[in-house]
C-alpha cells in the first residue's frame, strides 16, 4: 500500500523498479513528461484558434507509432477530444500532407474522413490534429463503394495530374509535382522516384528503362480523368464507424487514375464483392475500363517497391515478379 491506500498498478510497479535499477530511466520519464506537457499547451492553443473556444486538454498516448514514424495519441478536456499525432519538428511537412489530404478529401462531402483542425509546432515536436473517428463498427460494402466513387468523380480544378503539396506514403517521400497527362504523372512522380529509391537501398533492376517504356505505353492508352483518389487504400486504412458510416483514413492523397485506389484494395486482402459492384456502377458505364487487370498490377508495383524500401527482405524478389508479369503482358 501506498500513501492514500492506493494499490499499485502492474505499470507503476514496473515504473518503480525500473526508476531504482536504472537512474536514468527517471531523468527519460521527467523528460517525456515536459515533452507531453508543452506538446499539450501548444495543441490546446491551436484547438482553441481553430475552433475558436477555448481548450485547455492534456494528450494521452503518444507511445504508439502512427505510421511514418509519427506517435498517435488523444487529447481531452473532460467534455471535447480530438484525435492527434505528433513526431519531430523535422516531419512537420509529412503531417502538412497528411492534413492536405484530409482538408481536400473532407471538402467534397462524399466519403466519411477526419475532419483536419489543425496544424502547428511545439517547442520540440510538430502535430496535427483530427476529429476523432467512433471506429469499430459495421456496414454496408454497397455504400461504401458507391461513397468512394462519389469522391472519385471529384477532379482537379485545373484538369492536370497531382497534388498542391507532397505527402509521405508510409514514411517515404511521395512527390506530386503537376503534369499534364497520367502517363507522365506515372512515369516520372511514382515509377521513376520509387526505382531511384530502390537502388539507393541496394536493388538491382537492369530491366528499369524496359518497365518505363512499356508502362509509359499502357497509361497513354488508357483513357482516365484527374480523379481525387486516397492514395493509400489499403484494408488498414478503411472501416466502418459505429454507426455503420463507412470511413478513410490516413491518406496520400493525390488527382490520379482512380484504379489506383482500387488496385491497393486487392493488394493485402480485398474488400467485399459489393464494395466493387456498387462502385462501377455509380462509375457508369465501361468501369472498369479494359485492360484493368493489367493496371493494377501496375499500380500495385509501387507500393510493393515502397514495401522494399522501408522494410527491405522479400519485398524485392516480388516486385521483380510483378515488373516481369508487366514486361511479358
Amino acid at each position: 500500500m501506498f500513501p492514500g491506500n492506493r494499490v499499485l498498478t502492474a505499470t507503476t510497479m514496473l515504473h518503480v523498479l525500473a526508476v531504482l535499477l536504472f537512474p536514468g530511466f527517471a531523468l527519460a520519464l521527467r523528460g517525456r513528461a515536459f515533452r507531453m506537457d508543452s506538446l499539450s499547451d501548444s495543441i490546446s492553443g491551436a484547438l482553441s484558434k481553430a475552433t475558436g473556444s477555448i481548450f485547455r486538454g492534456t494528450c494521452e498516448g503518444g507511445w504508439g507509432s502512427g505510421g511514418g514514424g509519427a506517435s498517435t495519441g488523444v487529447i481531452k478536456d473532460g467534455m471535447r477530444e480530438y484525435f492527434y499525432k505528433s513526431c519531430g519538428l523535422g516531419g512537420y511537412e509529412m503531417l502538412k500532407g497528411e492534413f492536405e489530404s484530409n482538408k481536400v478529401m473532407h471538402a467534397t462531402k462524399t466519403m466519411k474522413v477526419p475532419q483536419p483542425i489543425c496544424l502547428g509546432t511545439s517547442d520540440y515536436s510538430a502535430f496535427v490534429v483530427f476529429e476523432k473517428l467512433s471506429l469499430g463498427g459495421f456496414g454496408s460494402p454497397e455504400l461504401f463503394g458507391e461513397s468512394l466513387a462519389a469522391m472519385h468523380m471529384c477532379t482537379s480544378q485545373n484538369g492536370k495530374f497531382g497534388f498542391h503539396v507532397n505527402n509521405t506514403i508510409g514514411a517515404t517521400f511521395q512527390p506530386n509535382t503537376w503534369q499534364d497527362t497520367w502517363a507522365d504523372f506515372w512515369d516520372k512522380e511514382r515509377l521513376g522516384h520509387i526505382l531511384s529509391l530502390c537502388k539507393r537501398e541496394g536493388a538491382s533492376c537492369p530491366w528499369e528503362e524496359d518497365l518505363r517504356v512499356k508502362v509509359r505505353s499502357v497509361l497513354s492508352s488508357h483513357d482516365c480523368k484527374p480523379s481525387l483518389i486516397h492514395g493509400d487504400l489499403w484494408s488498414g486504412n478503411q472501416g466502418f464507424l459505429t454507426d455503420g458510416t463507412p470511413a478513410i483514413f490516413d491518406p496520400a492523397a493525390y488527382f490520379g487514375d482512380y484504379e489506383a485506389d482500387l488496385a491497393m484494395t486487392k493488394l493485402f486482402g480485398s474488400n467485399a464483392k459489393g464494395f466493387y459492384t456498387r462502385h462501377a456502377e455509380a462509375m457508369g458505364p465501361d468501369h472498369p475500363k479494359d485492360g484493368w487487370e493489367l493496371r493494377q498490377i501496375v499500380y500495385n508495383f509501387y507500393h510493393i517497391a515502397n514495401h522494399y524500401v522501408l522494410f527491405g527482405g522479400g519485398y524485392w524478389q516480388q516486385a521483380e515478379n510483378m515488373a516481369m508479369r508487366i514486361l511479358k503482358a
